[in-house]
């Protein structure tokens, strides 16, 4: 019984490594027109996290409800809740506005 407990237990800490998603997107200006080069995406509270590539694009796994946070120098920043099977991303950031 001891035994079947802690495969049971075992099993369950495994899966939750699998309950993660490839998620995909691409990162723009505000227009749409431009893609943002070098953009961070980070999952929030985490270490994981990559930039866009000369394209705008970007791949990075998290969890379902994790948020990921988008930003760039001179762009506002955003958040974006990763929901499950939605794993297309496009993301548009808006100049910040901020007097020097």
């Amino acid at each position: 019984m001891k035994k079947f407990c802690i495969v049971l237990i075992l099993t369950f800490f495994s899966s939750i490594g699998f309950a993660q998603q490839a998620i995909n997107g691409v990162v723009l200006d505000e227009a749409g027109a431009e893609p943002i080069i070098g953009a961070s995406i980070l999952v929030k509270g985490t270490s994981v996290g990559t930039s866009s590539d000369v394209d705008g694009k970007f791949t990075l796994r998290a969890n379902p409800g994790q948020i990921l946070v988008v930003s760039f120098m001179g762009m506002a920043s955003q958040n974006v809740t990763v929901k499950k099977g939605n794993t297309n991303l496009i993301i548009k950031l808006t100049k910040n506005a901020v007097n020097l």
